[in-house]
């Protein structure tokens, strides 16, 4: 009975390994017009920011956006959490890059590579 209870846990542990991998190449994945979708992500951010009462300077960066839309995604439990070692601003682009990629009609120009 030990034997199949440690071969449970082997079993569940591969599993999680093997989509901790899995989740980390999508993550990494070249998107088609990532830049177009990056910036349409910060469009659509912004407005959700400002429904939510928060705003932008004129003077902050694409990446000080790009970082409070996915914190405020996170906290609202719209977006899931990168791990605490992933939260680079490449990969906070990208995240948010998938984000907005899920949330245009399938027929969008910018996921068909059209645009």
């Amino acid at each position: 009975m030990s034997h199949l209870i440690s071969a449970n846990c082997a079993i569940t542990v591969c599993t999680r390994k093997i989509n901790s991998l899995l989740c980390k190449e999508e993550m990494m994945a070249k998107l088609k017009n990532e830049k177009k979708l990056f910036k349409a992500a910060i469009g659509l951010g912004t407005q959700y920011l400002q429904q939510r009462g928060s705003t932008f300077t004129m003077t902050d960066s694409e990446d000080v956006k790009a970082q409070y839309i996915y914190k405020a995604l996170v906290f609202d439990k719209l977006m899931q959490p990168l791990a605490k070692d992933q939260e680079t601003t490449q990969n906070i682009k990208h995240k948010l890059a998938i984000w907005i990629s899920r949330k245009l009609p399938a027929d969008h120009p910018l996921l068909s590579g059209d645009e």
